[in-house]
């Protein structure tokens, strides 16, 4: 038997991520997400890579973090970004959980 320690969604749109969560939420587990900033994964054939996709434009990381303080409110616990989140995207998501006074925890401490 798989003795998971939590369940977490990645690679997919933020406003799929924001749906799934809420499903997540109902199975004791810790949870998480690291979405990506397609447009869509449509052009995504099996075996395919990346670089058929296109970025977000709309996806900027203030409007990331939106994302990420809706996902904490709905119990979210592990953060991050996946395909097209920069790092100026996770920065501006520890700057806004630092100002809000969240307890931010990073990997090195597990």
């Amino acid at each position: 038997k798989f003795d998971y320690q939590a369940n977490l969604i990645n690679c997919s749109t933020p406003e799929s991520t924001s749906v799934s969560l809420n499903i997540l939420k109902n199975d004791n587990k810790p949870f998480g997400a690291f979405a990506n900033g397609f447009t869509s994964i449509d052009a995504l054939e099996l075996g395919g890579t990346v670089d058929v996709l296109k970025a977000r434009k709309d996806l900027t990381p203030q409007a990331y973090s939106k994302y990420v303080l809706e996902w904490i409110n709905t119990g979210a616990s592990i953060i991050g970004g996946c395909c097209e989140i920069s790092p100026a995207h996770i920065k501006h998501i520890y700057q806004t959980l630092n100002d809000l006074d969240y307890r931010i925890v990073s990997s090195l401490e597990y």
